[in-house]
């Protein structure tokens, strides 16, 4: 499985500035929603103005905003001599080229296509940045894609923030924080299965908590312990997930902690998409080691001179 995060989207701009910039372009356009962002990274970049590309096809007034200065001066954005036209992600195009085919001719002629990430080889377009095949998912997208449908999700740091040391107590303080915790990542798709450490005995609190916040599943499974103290005692968090992320079909595990992440991949050998590193770690020895080792960059930022030096280097090997 493929994965592409908001930095890796950034940093494969800026290694292809010298394209945008031969291009001439005097007006860049996203594709609303998901192109919209590498549209105004590019525009940025190269100081052009940016639209999107309902305000083309409208060819709306531009409203003049703030006071940087931006090259050119045009009113209206099918003054534009030369156009950049932005989609994120392409595969077939065909709803873009519907649209696209709905302008002026003339407007067509001075407008070239760029898709970042393509999954062809299309003569069609323009020119694209990278091609990156099937299964894929991005970070723009991986809460509300529908590989969310046959995925599986830890609950705490994950749907919602985990609790404070003091909160998690096994107690009355314990279940006001899962009555009332704050929601952190809500797909608006449904989940297949919510695999928690969360102890069985406050599954009524925790399914009332998804009620309230609408997140819809299919199951949701919990560990069967008498207490909090067993279940650090156990410490069996990751092969417990492990366990039914194996045993039937499942795409993708959705996972906070690092150390938890990288314990399911292993004992299952599927992919596991870590939340808070923002990192797909998959079967693959390579990738694994070099996302386990990207990983590191967190824990070593806060020692000025090793982690300037060792950041650098992560760079150059994740490239």
């Amino acid at each position: 499985m493929n994965y592409r995060s908001y930095s890796d989207l950034a940093q494969l701009i800026r290694r292809n500035l010298g394209k945008f910039q031969s291009g001439n372009y005097d007006l860049i356009v996203g594709i609303p929603r998901s192109g919209m962002v590498p549209a105004y990274m590019i525009g940025m970049q190269l100081n052009t103005p940016v639209c999107s590309f309902i305000d083309l096809a409208s060819n709306h007034f531009f409203k003049k905003i703030g006071v940087r200065k931006i090259k050119g001066n045009l009113e209206k954005p099918q003054d534009a001599l030369k156009i950049l036209i932005v989609e994120d992600s392409y595969v077939t195009g065909t709803k873009l080229w519907e649209n696209i085919e709905q302008l002026p001719e003339e407007i067509q002629g001075r407008t070239d296509v760029v898709a970042i990430f393509s999954a062809v080889k299309s003569p069609r377009l323009s020119f694209y940045l990278e091609q990156i095949s099937y299964p894929r998912i991005f970070e723009w997208n991986i809460f509300h894609h529908i590989l969310v449908s046959s995925s599986a999700f830890d609950m705490d740091g994950v749907l919602c923030e985990d609790p404070l040391p003091e909160q998690n107590d096994d107690g009355n303080r314990y279940r006001e924080f899962v009555l009332n915790a704050t929601p952190k990542y809500l797909p608006t798709v449904p989940i297949k299965t919510i695999v928690t450490s969360r102890l069985e005995k406050y599954r009524d609190i925790t399914e009332e908590w998804l009620k309230k916040h609408g997140v819809e599943y299919g199951e949701l499974i919990m560990l069967d312990l008498p207490s909090a103290a067993e279940r650090q005692r156990l410490g069996n968090h990751a092969s417990f997930k492990a366990k039914e992320y194996k045993k039937i079909k499942y795409d993708l595990f959705f996972e906070s902690e690092y150390n938890q992440a990288i314990e399911i991949n292993r004992l299952t050998n599927k992919p596991v998409y870590c939340v808070d590193e923002n990192i797909l770690i998959d079967g693959r020895g390579i990738q694994q080691l070099r996302d386990k080792t990207w990983g590191l960059r967190n824990r070593i930022k806060k020692i000025p001179v090793v982690g300037t030096i060792l950041t650098s280097i992560l760079r150059r090997l994740k490239k």
